[in-house]
Parts: C-alpha cells; structure tokens; sequence
C-alpha cells in the first residue's frame, strides 16, 4: 500500500500558493472519493496534505476568519474521513510557520476532534511549546507523530543540526513521538535514513550532548 497525495498548493492571484483542495468543498468532495475507491481496493493506507515548501500562504499572520473557518471546514472533513477508513493522516505543515490561516483552522480542528485518528505531521522545525501541548493533550483520541528531516532542512538552509537537536528536545519533553521523515529523501543530497541520522550525530557535528544526541533515534 501506498499514500494519496490529496491536497497539492495551487498558486493564487496574488503569487502565492495555497492548498487549493481544502478550500474547495466540491474539488475536496472529488478527490476523496476517488481516494475511498483506491482504499476499497487496498491500493493506499494514507493521505498527504501537501502545500508550498515555503508555506508563503500558511505562514501569514493575518487572521482572516472567513479563511480559518474554509481551512478549518477542510481540514475536519478530511479527518473524519481518514478516521472512518482507519488511514493515517500526514499534513506537510510547521516547515516553515507555525500560525496563518491554515494553522488557526487545524489548531480548532484538533482540539475539537472527537474521532480516533492518526495522525503524522510532516515536520517538526517549527513546533512551539503551544502546540506541542496540543499534540500532548489530545493523545488519548489522535495517534500523533512527527517527521524530522534534517536533510531537508538543512541542505534548504532552514536549521542547523543543533536547532533540530532543540526541536527533538521539545517533542520528548512533551512525548511526541517522532521519527526521520522522508520529506526529500531521493531528491535532496544526503537524504538516506543513515545519512539523515549522522547529521544529527555529535561525532559529526559537534554538537556535544553525549549519549542524547546519540540515543536520539533510539527506538523511533
């Protein structure tokens, strides 16, 4: 089985990209149907929602409550769906932002949720104490997990080893599961599970930290 890319980011009048999908009720109507047929037929066990790699939409700080209340629409459709068909969830989100339209409807959309789900977010680089505290409150009816990609981040020069040491930190202190992700893995240089995972090393990168740096990955 594989994963249905559901959500891709369409460029909007204004230059920047936006997950088109969610904010179209009729289009998501569409693409999930499609997705429920694949899954009958034991093709794909999962859904990407993906978007710009520069989240240039996600990231604003403006708060247009028409658009919270499109995304948050969106986004709880699709997690109703993935929780009846007992598929996993991956939202390529908090790249790049943390806050924006997009992340004020999942923000909601999490904390009200009743369903079992799982779910994965596609990375963990901006991840603050506030949402980690959502994903820590919310494990008993969301299976919550997180991607790191150090490859990722760092060959697009979005963090350094030691900022994502910072953020592994973060996800432990609250118990968030994580694992290396595979946001470029074939596409970006160095991108393979132990290339990933010597970038983080402290025997490569200085980073110091002893047997936490070392017992990072141990066991995720």
């Amino acid at each position: 089985p594989s994963w249905a890319m559901c959500c891709r980011g369409a460029r909007c009048p204004t230059g920047r990209r936006r997950p088109r999908t969610l904010l179209d009720p009729i289009l998501l109507s569409k693409k999930l149907s499609r997705i429920e047929e694949l899954i009958r037929i034991g093709i794909i066990d999962g859904i990407d929602i993906t978007g710009s790699i520069n989240e240039s939409a996600f990231s604003s700080t403006s708060k247009d409550q028409n658009e919270i209340l499109r995304f948050e629409k969106g986004i709880n459709t699709i997690f109703e769906f993935a929780s009846q068909h007992h598929v996993t969830l991956r939202i390529h989100a908090f790249e790049g932002a943390s806050q924006g339209s997009l992340y004020y409807g999942l923000k909601t959309t999490i904390e009200n949720f009743q369903g079992q789900l799982k779910l994965r977010i596609g990375h963990g680089l901006k991840i603050d104490e506030e949402w980690a505290s959502i994903f820590e409150k919310k494990r008993e009816t969301i299976e919550i997990s997180v991607d790191i990609n150090p490859a990722s981040n760092i060959f697009l020069q979005e963090a350094t080893s030691q900022e994502i040491v910072n953020q592994i930190a973060l996800l432990r202190r609250h118990e968030i599961p994580y694992q290396l992700g595979a946001d470029g893995r074939g596409m970006i240089p160095g991108s393979s599970y132990d290339e990933q995972k010597s970038l983080i090393d402290p025997s490569n990168s200085k980073l110091g930290g002893g047997n936490f740096c070392s017992e990072l990955f141990a066991g995720h």
